[in-house]
């Protein structure tokens, strides 16, 4: 009998029986334990909880509906606005603050959800109402279920670790892409160069915006895109060279110094382009002589769909290593650009590595195939590795960077007064941040409203 199916004898489920004496008895002890130990109890409002179903969607062009993959579930989200009261309560919330300040993870005994591993995620909120509601502080906090840091911590360098890892995969995949491809005949080639050249085009779009940024990458990048389009011919016939100049062409932007949102952002569309394009999963290949119905049904040029798979595959995972050499190459001042830098690559990945196992599935899911359409795993291995070390080491390094903050105006003040309060600063650095981390524009920069939060960090 399964969990559901215990709850539901619990309760009488179907019939009029109900559990005794009633659900406020089996409320559990608030408190939170921090990861050097330490105990505090809390008070509480509501409880809720968030999670996140991990699912895929693909849509055939030969049948009707659509099929979605189900692949189990994110950790859940615990949001909490917690309590602190009495006379002591200043004092209850400066050691509570300092416990959600501590790298590690802790324990939340949650009153409705039991004892769970946690970390404090993202931005959290003190209230002290000295004026209404005295003898009280609020935390608003959001507490992410957390299984530990499963990813490997290198010792020395991981940015080096992970841009060697990356050069591994560059090889190996580079290899692998060499001998699936199958271009021998007139109609594969032309077929081939056309898909290439409309992925060129399209990684040209998406990426020249960020790497405008810096004129020596955006001469790099230029220097590729037209040595790929002078050589497109010559390049095409030698699929392994290919395969390196589409990895310099893709990586070069990542190193812009471009803001980090906008380099995640534009790899991550990039990879959502051809996620959702019209051949976005590949038809299975037969190989051999045949009719409709028959085994080995398919002419040789059937190898123009795998091609064109093969083709995604290489700029797709591109584009995930273009966001890992992102990360690698900028320098992080708040955990909360770190965590959500850290969770844009996973989300990626996880992206990747499904849409990969679809196609995989598909184009070797038959015992005519003579192509190689199948995953030998040694590209796959060194992009695992990459991915793992990066963004193990953002989580570890999140927890010493500068926490966000926010503050909530009482009266209409200009970002000067603000920075000088917040920052002790009214530099133009100073001032442009808070402009950028509030989306400030108009009339707020000039004058910055009665109530308006304004995001901050330290």
């Amino acid at each position: 009998m399964g969990f559901i199916d215990d709850l539901k004898q619990a309760v009488g489920f179907g019939g009029t029986t109900e559990v005794e004496p009633g659900w406020s008895t089996r409320l559990k002890k608030a408190s939170y334990k921090s990861p050097s130990g330490e105990e505090i109890e809390y008070e509480y409002e509501n409880v809720s909880v968030n999670g996140r179903n991990k699912t895929s969607a693909f849509e055939f062009a030969d049948a009707d509906g659509t099929y979605v993959q189900h692949k189990g579930t994110s950790s859940r989200v615990f949001p909490l606005r917690m309590f602190f009261s009495g006379n002591n309560c200043d004092l209850l919330a400066d050691i509570f603050e300092a416990m959600i300040r501590e790298r590690g993870v802790g324990k939340l005994e949650h009153p409705r959800y039991g004892v769970i591993d946690v970390v404090p995620f993202g931005r959290w909120r003190r209230t002290d109402n000295l004026v209404n509601n005295a003898n009280q502080v609020i935390f608003d906090v959001t507490w992410f279920k957390t299984i530990g840091i499963i990813y490997p911590t290198t010792e020395g360098d991981p940015q080096s670790a992970t841009l060697a890892a990356i050069e591994a995969f560059d090889l190996a995949s580079a290899e692998q892409f060499a001998g699936q491809v199958d271009i021998d005949s007139a109609s594969e080639l032309a077929a081939f160069k056309d898909k290439y050249d409309a992925l060129v085009k399209k990684a040209s779009n998406v990426l020249r915006v960020i790497s405008e940024k810096q004129q020596k990458i955006s001469n790099q990048f230029d220097d590729v895109v037209d040595s790929i389009n002078a050589g497109i011919d010559v390049l095409v016939a030698d699929p392994l060279t290919l395969a390196f100049q589409t990895k310099i062409l893709l990586g070069a932007p990542g190193r812009a110094l471009s803001l980090i949102k906008d380099r995640l952002e534009a790899y991550k569309n990039l990879a959502g382009d051809i996620f959702s394009g019209p051949d976005a999963i590949a038809t299975p290949v037969f190989d051999g002589p045949g009719s409709p119905g028959n085994p080995g049904f398919g002419p040789g040029n059937d190898s123009q769909s795998p091609n064109a798979f093969h083709l995604n595959n290489l700029f797709v995972t591109g584009a995930v290593t273009g966001q890992i050499i992102s990360v690698v190459f900028n320098e992080f001042e708040n955990s909360t650009d770190a965590i959500e830098a850290a969770d844009e690559v996973l989300d990626l990945w996880d992206q990747t590595t499904e849409w990969q196992d679809t196609n995989y599935e598909s184009i070797g899911d038959t015992t005519f195939s003579t192509l190689g359409n199948t995953d030998t795993g040694e590209g796959y291995q060194q992009l695992q590795k990459a991915v793992a070390i990066i963004t193990g080491f953002l989580i570890d390094v999140s927890f010493t960077l500068k926490q966000e903050r926010v503050y909530k105006l009482d009266r209409a003040r200009t970002i000067i007064d603000v920075a000088a309060e917040l920052y002790q600063d009214v530099g133009d650095a100073t001032l442009d941040a808070i402009i950028e981390n509030n989306s400030l524009t108009g009339d707020e920069i000039i004058e910055l409203p009665k109530g308006k939060e304004i995001v901050y960090y330290v």
